[in-house]
Order: C-alpha cells, then sequence, then structure tokens
C-alpha cells in the first residue's frame, strides 16, 4: 500500500471495547515488537504486556519463556493470551561486525522455527487458562538492511531476497496451520505492504512475481517505520479485542 491508504486506514476510527476484557494480551516478540511498543499508549485500555528483546531468535525466546512463564502468568490478570512474532531473526544470520546478514534460511530452518513454536503450545498447555496465536512474518530485504548498513554492493543479494521470500511464504503456510489447529487467526500484515493486495488470491502467494512490496515502509528493510507500525498495532489491537473481550 502507499502511505495515502495506511493513513487514511489509521483515520478510520474503531468502536470502544464492548462487553469485558476477560483475557491480558501479551506480545513475545523480537524486535519487530519492540517498534509496535514504541507507538503504543501504556494508558490505552486494553492493557497490553510487551515480552521483547532485540535480535531473539525462536529458541533463545522459547527457552525465556519455559524459564519465566510460571511467575509470568501469576502477575497476567486476567487469563493470558500469549501472541508469538517470532522467527524474523532465525531466517538471516549476521556475518560481520557491522551487522550485516545474509540467508541462512531453508525448510530445515523453517521446520526447526516450526518446532518451536510447537513447544510453546507444549509448554502453554502445562497454564490450562492460557491463549496463544502465532503472528505472521512480514516480507523482509537483506539487500536493503544491507544498504542501511553501508555494504559496498547490496545488490549482490538480491537473489538472497527471492529465497528468503519464499521461506518467509513457507513459514507463514505453517503457521496458518498451526493457528487452524488451536483456533487461533493472525492478521495478515504482509497485505499492509503490498502494492496491489486487492489482486492477491488463494492462488497467488504473497511471494509471486507479480506482487511488489512497498519496502520504503521500513526504516531499515527489516523494521517498520513508524507509520507502518501504527498500523500493525492498529491490525493486532483488533485481533486482540476479539480474542480477549466478551462480545455483547
Amino acid at each position: 500500500m502507499t502511505e495515502n491508504k495506511l493513513r487514511k486506514y489509521l483515520r478510520k476510527s474503531v468502536s470502544p471495547e464492548r462487553g469485558v476484557k476477560f483475557r491480558t494480551p501479551v506480545v513475545l516478540s523480537d524486535s519487530k515488537g519492540i517498534y509496535l511498543q514504541n507507538q503504543y499508549d501504556s494508558s490505552a485500555i486494553d492493557h497490553i504486556r510487551w515480552w521483547v528483546k532485540r535480535g531473539a531468535k525462536s529458541a533463545e525466546r522459547v527457552a525465556w519463556l519455559r524459564d519465566n512463564i510460571k511467575d509470568k502468568i501469576q502477575h497476567l490478570e486476567p487469563h493470558p493470551y500469549i501472541y508469538i512474532w517470532l522467527g524474523t531473526c532465525d531466517l538471516t544470520s549476521i556475518t560481520d561486525n557491522k551487522g550485516r546478514i545474509s540467508l541462512t534460511s531453508d525448510n530445515t530452518t523453517v521446520e526447526n522455527i516450526v518446532d518451536q513454536y510447537r513447544e510453546i503450545v507444549k509448554i502453554l498447555s502445562s497454564y490450562t487458562s492460557s491463549r496463544v496465536t502465532f503472528l505472521s512474518i512480514p516480507i523482509y530485504s537483506i539487500s536493503l538492511w544491507n544498504q542501511y548498513k553501508k555494504h559496498k554492493d547490496p545488490a549482490t543479494f538480491n537473489d538472497q531476497d527471492i529465497d528468503l521470500r519464499h521461506q518467509i511464504d513457507k513459514l507463514n503456510f505453517e503457521i496458518k496451520e498451526l493457528n487452524t489447529s488451536i483456533n487461533s487467526v493472525t492478521p495478515n500484515f504482509n497485505l499492509d505492504i503490498l502494492h496491489n493486495p486487492s489482486k492477491l488470491t488463494c492462488r497467488n502467494t504473497s511471494s509471486s512475481p507479480r506482487f511488489q512490496y512497498n519496502l520504503d515502509l521500513y526504516r531499515d528493510g527489516i523494521h517498520p517505520d513508524r507509520l507502518l507500525s501504527k498500523v500493525w498495532l492498529k491490525k493486532l489491537k483488533i485481533q486482540m479485542r476479539k480474542d480477549c473481550w466478551t462480545r455483547n
């Protein structure tokens, strides 16, 4: 989408929360979540909790969750609803001391991420009052990130960008399947960076050549800028209202 369309979306009013809040929304994320948290009004009635860490891989956050969930849940009233937004940092690896990255993902990497997701489901199964949703992973760009990090020839990573998009598509398919199995729904964040989201059909994956992404909406090729962060936060909050409030 264009910036104008995103601003138009933000201007659309959202009806106030109705019913009774019966779950506390929590976001467990890598640095993507930090940018949404920065746009979050902490005085808002939804009281989102943020468990975020910059640059964290899935296994690291799963280990943290396993070690801390018992104590954390005791301080969450009412029952927690945890939104997992992990996987981005698993698909690429830092290659030098300037923070540049390259593709490390293959089908095995995607499978390993999904295994970590399933481990989260297993951990939370001991806490019957909790629910979980796995959030979709937005497309990002190795070449644009390396350009941001002043690589001399970031265009050499264009082919890796194509491969990365296919891996993200595969991961998002697995996320959809896993969410279906636990009766959860994630917003599709990639729709907000597609130039022609209205033309997206079930027969065309988001990495199809006919679809182009407006990655100018990112601050650095990976992380959303202020406008896009607000849009994604709004979409997430709308989903949270469906998940965490009773309906009148």
